[in-house]
């Protein structure tokens, strides 16, 4: 059923969210280049649709912490090299880049 269907789904949505925090856990030191690698690997394709639309920084880092890596200049290089050939807006790059996560 939609039902059961929808469940499956929302349980497979929180093992990939388990699966980012469990590397932040044992890695808190990840670069956000590194961070970025383990997320866009094969293996962990199918969480990428999850991931679009959410933001799991504020799950696995303080604020201090989130303001720390969002600020750098790292962080900023990275952006930019992440949607330098994508739209500003309406794009799923400006998306994930407004959540934090890999470009922004």
């Amino acid at each position: 059923s939609i039902k059961n269907s929808i469940k499956h789904e929302m349980e497979q949505d929180l093992v990939y969210q388990d699966m980012v925090a469990d590397l932040w856990m044992i890695n808190p030191n990840l670069t956000r280049a590194e961070f970025r690698h383990f997320v866009m690997n094969e293996a962990y394709r199918p969480g990428l649709r999850t991931i679009a639309g959410m933001s799991l920084i504020p799950r696995v880092l303080g604020t201090e912490a989130r303001q720390r890596l969002e600020q750098g200049a790292e962080a900023e290089a990275l952006r930019q090299q992440c949607c330098a050939n994508h739209p500003s807006t309406g794009s799923s790059c400006s998306t994930v880049a407004a959540t934090g996560l890999f470009c922004g």
